[in-house]
């Protein structure tokens, strides 16, 4: 904040930031000594760290907040002549009277000469919103299967991992949201309390175990932690309910742990965040891993990509026939060199396999680097397992990969390098280069008869083509997911 004086009417503009997702940060100014405040502008809430700015040239005062302290947006700017001498400061306040406020305050100083001031890009996640045209409450986060307690990353004591099972709600209206004889159902189940509100923008958790979860997250304020719920959340699919005080279903959903979900809420220690509500809660587009491991109770998840976030695993070989090994390749899609020192490679994300050691990990910008299963020290199932890639920190899993059965000496990867897409297979492996495109498999699912006429389920069926010029044995390949056969092997 820059004010003319320290007199409670005084003329003044500040960068504004507040923790809700109603509100986000905003420019706010005074013009006239004695008048009411105006404000410009807005800016997403950026959990764990919001920066704000304010630039004077002249009478011309600008105000912006960014991620990461190199990048600004801008949130407005106001004509205001003020003396050559102000006072400049940080100020804290509490939206409620006679109620105290906390804020810790890091970086403080000038903005590197030549930083970016940039329009508000398109956001690859949408701040916090209504899901449904029912209600305005969202279930907004959902853990359901936490890190091991012993994994590296995991610094808790907490009992079990099931323990720190939570899911979170949110209240997205200007307004007080009464939960009084709401329950939570489905594959767990929880009342709320006589008594229980939801101020606006504010977030309430309900866990399976209250005291470990407080003990976890030693932030949290423990009035909105509210539990036991009992039963589980389900590791492999589970179902989520909200309902109202006379059990109405207002939101539901159903997670996976199969694909297109996301790999590392299963078991990685992310959780699954709603991070594009206006698909719906029910979407599976609408839900996406949380930034870090351990998610973000209480709060709204980040919204922007972190340095080293455009790291991806870009090809992976596990099906190999010597004296071809099996590998796996990091790509850098960053618009930055990134050092790979200490991060790490593993298929459990419990265990960490495989360091990069200091001074031979340095990832050029659209380059790759390679690692074969000599190096690692384990192999990559032929039949189908996850392959993680970790930050030093320990605190997030930067990419992970679900990879299915393959054939001899087929890769799996991205195409182009780096494409957000899941994998496939490749024409042909191609370690520490682009990869080749996408391969054109032999045997295609040509037709399905899900639904007959006759109603009888006895007449379904599914057809299959070959569409190569030779004969190919199908002993032991399977169908997965909506039916479950395998093909018989030859005598």
């Amino acid at each position: 904040m820059v004010r003319e004086n320290l007199s409670s009417n005084a003329r003044y503009v500040a960068a504004l930031t507040t923790p809700s997702p109603l509100e986000g940060a905003f420019m706010q100014y005074r013009q006239s000594a004695g008048q009411p405040s105006a404000q410009q502008g807005s800016y997403p809430v950026s959990y764990p760290n919001q920066w704000l700015r304010l630039k004077r040239q002249g009478a011309q005062i600008t105000a912006y907040a960014g991620p990461d302290g190199q990048t600004w947006y801008e949130l407005g700017e106001v004509n205001l002549s003020l003396p050559s001498s102000v006072f400049v400061g940080l100020a804290v306040t509490s939206s409620a009277g006679n109620s105290a406020v906390t804020a810790r305050w890091t970086s403080l100083g000038e903005t590197p000469p030549n930083s970016p001031e940039t329009p508000l890009p398109p956001l690859a996640r949408e701040p916090l919103g209504p899901a449904s045209r029912g209600t305005n409450l969202v279930i907004s986060e959902i853990m359901y299967h936490p890190l091991s307690i012993s994994a590296p990353g995991n610094d808790t004591n907490a009992g079990n991992a099931e323990s720190l099972e939570f899911i979170e709600i949110y209240n997205s209206q200007p307004f007080t949201e009464d939960l009084s004889g709401f329950r939570v159902s489905g594959d767990i189940d929880f009342s709320f309390p006589s008594g229980t509100t939801m101020a606006p923008g504010s977030f309430l958790i309900v866990a399976k175990s209250p005291s470990a979860l407080i003990q976890r997250y030693n932030f949290l304020d423990p009035s909105k932690v509210l539990g036991p719920f009992t039963g589980t959340l389900p590791d492999n699919a589970g179902r989520v309910r909200l309902r109202n005080r006379i059990d109405g279903v207002l939101l539901e959903v159903e997670y996976e742990d199969s694909s297109p979900w996301p790999v590392k809420a299963d078991g990685a220690g992310h959780s699954l965040v709603l991070a594009n509500a206006s698909y719906g809660q029910g979407r599976t587009e609408a839900w996406a891993a949380s930034r870090h491991r351990g998610g973000s109770p209480g709060s709204q998840d980040p919204l922007f990509e972190e340095p080293g976030g455009l790291v991806f695993i870009n090809e992976i070989l596990s099906n190999s026939e010597e004296p071809t090994l099996d590998f796996v390749e990091i790509y850098n899609k960053d618009s930055n060199p990134i050092d790979l020192t200490g991060w790490v490679l593993t298929d459990d994300p419990a265990v960490e396999k495989f360091t990069f050691t200091n001074g031979t990990a340095i990832l050029d910008v659209q380059s790759h680097i390679v690692v074969d299963e000599a190096e690692l020290g384990f192999g990559i199932s032929s039949t189908g397992e996850s392959v993680y890639l970790i930050q030093p920190s320990r605190n997030r899993v930067v990419d992970a990969i679900r990879l299915e059965g393959s054939l001899p000496n087929v890769s799996w990867g991205r195409y182009p390098d780096g494409a957000d897409d899941e994998m496939a297979w490749q024409e042909t492996p191609t370690p520490g280069d682009s990869n080749a495109g996408f391969s054109k498999p032999e045997i295609v699912i040509h037709e399905i008869m899900y639904n007959p006429i006759s109603g009888m389920d006895d007449d379904e069926y599914i057809e299959i083509y070959n569409a190569s010029e030779v004969e190919i044995d199908l002993g032991g390949w399977r169908f997965t997911d909506g039916v479950d056969w395998t093909f018989p092997r030859r005598p």
